[in-house]
C-alpha cells in the first residue's frame, strides 16, 4: 500500500532526534510520517533507562520541541539536573510523542527494511511488506540496536554474555552478584559497568571485575583537560581511583578471537591462543550503523567510521571528544543520493562522541536545505 496524496517526509526512528524532526515538520505544516521499529516512542532509550546521562536537561531538550510541549502545559525539568534514560523518556520524549500534532503521524512496530528510489522520491519497505512513499528521508534510527558484532561463539552464550549497559545494581543484579565479570571495551560504557560492579561488591563481597582491553598500549580512561562534560570527567576520575585501589583488575593486549562455554562461565580465547575465564562477560565494544536498509542508495562513507566521508575528520575519536567536535550541518552530512539524510547518532557511524544538541543543530541545517520544509523559529506553533 502506498500513502495517498502528495508524498510526505519520512522520518525513521522515534528517538530524540526523530521526534525533534517531527516537531519541526509539524510546526512548519510539512506532511510527514514517523516510522518507529519499536512498540513505543524512544524504545532504544528505554533499554538503558537506568543509565544517567552526562549532559543536563538544558542540553538534551530541543528548543522547538520544548516550545510545543510548553503550549500543552508541560512542566520543564530542572535544566541543571542530569537525567537518566528513563527520565528522558518519561518526562520529555513520551509527552512529545503524545502531542496531538505528532501522535497521529507516528507509526509504531514499523521497521524499515529497505529504502529505494521511486518516481515520487523514495519507497520505504517495512518488515510487514507494506511500502510507504516519501519525498524526503531523514534516517534518525540510531545505532543502539546494532552493537559491534561480537566474537565468534558469543551469541550462543547469550545467558552469560551481554551488551554494553547492564543494570548491574538493579534488574540484572542477580546475574552479577558474587560472580567474576569481564568487561570488554575502552569507553565510558565500560567504565560505567565496571564502577557498578565495584559498588555491587559492598553488598556481595565475592563480586569481581576485570577490565579487558584489546590493545597492549591502551591507556585507561583519564580525565581530559579539554573535555567540557564535567560528569564524564567525574566518571573517569572514579574509574582511575578504582583501578589504583585494585578494585578492578586490568588485562591489556587481549584481543578476543572467540568464546566458548567453560562450565557455567565463559572462556575468552585470544588470537595467540591465550585464555581468560569469567562467569559473565559484558561487551562494551561500541555500536555500528545498520546501513543495510540503504543498500540501494548512493552513500559516500568513510571506510573506517562508516559516517559521511566529509564528517569523519571532524569527529575522529582518536582526536576528538564530545566537547571538541565542531558544530556541523548539511555541508558535511550530504550523501550523493538527493533527498536522503542520515542524522543523529547514526550519522556518526562508529564514533562515540555524539551529543543530542549536535543532532538538533544537524536538523536545523538539513531542513533548511529542503524546499519541502519551511523553517520556523522556536516558539512558533501550528494547531
Amino acid at each position: 500500500m502506498l500513502l495517498s496524496g502528495s508524498a510526505p517526509v519520512a522520518v525513521i526512528g522515534a528517538g530524540p532526534i526523530g521526534l525533534a524532526a517531527a516537531a519541526r515538520l509539524a510546526a512548519s505544516q510539512t506532511p510527514f510520517v514517523l516510522l518507529e521499529a519499536g512498540p513505543r516512542a524512544a524504545a532504544s532509550v528505554a533499554a538503558w533507562s537506568h543509565v544517567r546521562m552526562f549532559s543536563p536537561w538544558s542540553e538534551v531538550v530541543d528548543e522547538i520541541a520544548a516550545a510545543a510541549l510548553r503550549d500543552s502545559g508541560w512542566i520543564e525539568p530542572d535544566r541543571k539536573e542530569l537525567p537518566t534514560g528513563g527520565e528522558l523518556v518519561a518526562r520529555y520524549l513520551q509527552p512529545l510523542a503524545e502531542l496531538p500534532q505528532l501522535a497521529p503521524r507516528i507509526r509504531y512496530d514499523a521497521r524499515v527494511v529497505s529504502v529505494s528510489r521511486s518516481p515520487q522520491g523514495f519507497d520505504l519497505e517495512l518488515a510487514t511488506g507494506e511500502v510507504v512513499n516519501a519525498s524526503l528521508v531523514l534516517d534518525c534510527s540510531g545505532t543502539f540496536a546494532t552493537p559491534v558484532p561480537p566474537p565468534a561463539g558469543a551469541r550462543e552464550l547469550a545467558d552469560r554474555v551481554g551488551g554494553a549497559v547492564p543494570d548491574v545494581l538493579g534488574a540484572d543484579r542477580e546475574r552479577f552478584a558474587d560472580r567474576h565479570t569481564a568487561v570488554v571495551g575502552a569507553g565510558h560504557s565500560a567504565a560505567q559497568a565496571l564502577l557498578a560492579l565495584v559498588a555491587l561488591r559492598a553488598a556481595h563481597p565475592s563480586t569481581r571485575a576485570t577490565w579487558v582491553l584489546r590493545r597492549a598500549d591502551a591507556a585507561r580512561l583519564k580525565p581530559d583537560g579539554d573535555d567540557a562534560v564535567s560528569a564524564r570527567v567525574a566518571l573517569e576520575r572514579r574509574l582511575e581511583a578504582a583501578v589504583d585501589a585494585a578494585d578492578i583488575d586490568v588485562v591489556r593486549g587481549f584481543a578476543i578471537g572467540s568464546m566458548r562455554a567453560d562450565g557455567d562461565g565463559v572462556a575468552m580465547v585470544a588470537a595467540d591462543g591465550g585464555e581468560l575465564v569469567a562467569d559473565r562477560v559484558v561487551l562494551a565494544t561500541g555500536f555500528a550503523p545498520d546501513l543495510r536498509m540503504l543498500d540501494a542508495l548512493a552513500l559516500d562513507l568513510d571506510p573506517v567510521l562508516e559516517c559521511p566521508r566529509l564528517l569523519a575528520p571532524i569527529i575522529d575519536p582518536t582526536i576528538h571528544t564530545c566537547g571538541t567536535v565542531a558544530r556541523h550541518g548539511a555541508e558535511v552530512l550530504r550523501h550523493p543520493e538527493p533527498g536522503l539524510w542520515v542524522l543523529g547518532m547514526k550519522s556518526y557511524g562508529r564514533a562515540p562522541s555524539f551529543l543530542l544538541s549536535t543532532g538538533y543543530g544537524q536538523l536545523d541545517s538539513v531542513l533548511a536545505q529542503s524546499s519541502t520544509h519551511r523553517p520556523v523559529p522556536a516558539g512558533t506553533l501550528v494547531p
